[in-house]
């Protein structure tokens, strides 16, 4: 609405029955997501979306082949800026592995089968995935920040 036809913000909290500062909050995030995205750049919460990452290994290797393939010299992208590209690469694809290895893991089924409905609910409540697995909150909790420090090397 903003955008597209040009509406003030007051106007659009109106038509979507939410307040200005909730508002604001949402537009906020998702500008954040968009940076973030153009830098190509994963964050914590894009762990448990794994077609996300799946999605990003494949741009940045597409980025990647296209400037080895049309600019060998470095003459229009930055051979830093192509290493950084290259590096951030190798730490998504170390990430999908992770991800890969978490779930196919056997000694922690309960553990597993948590990240596994955050994975396929990426938006759910913690109260909502403990109701999915049949286990308590904290228990939810304690899992998924185990995994989010597991895997927060990968997303810097």
């Amino acid at each position: 609405m903003k955008y597209k036809k040009n509406k003030q913000l007051v106007a659009i909290s109106l038509a979507l029955h939410i307040s200005v500062a909730q508002l604001m909050i949402w537009q906020k995030n998702i500008l954040e997501k968009i940076a973030a995205f153009m830098l190509y750049k994963l964050s914590a919460e894009d762990v448990f979306e794994r077609k996300k990452v799946i999605n990003m290994v494949k741009l940045l290797s597409k980025i990647m082949e296209f400037a080895r393939v049309y600019d060998p010299k470095h003459e229009f992208i930055t051979k830093g800026w192509v290493t950084a590209i290259s590096d951030r690469h190798d730490r998504y694809e170390k990430l999908l592995s992770k991800i890969d290895e978490t779930l196919s893991e056997e000694e922690n089924e309960v553990r597993k089968e948590v990240i596994r409905k955050k994975m396929e609910n990426p938006h759910e409540t913690m109260g909502t995935l403990a109701k999915m697995c049949n286990v308590d909150k904290s228990m939810v909790s304690r899992y998924l920040s185990q995994f989010l420090e597991e895997t927060r090397q990968y997303i810097e």
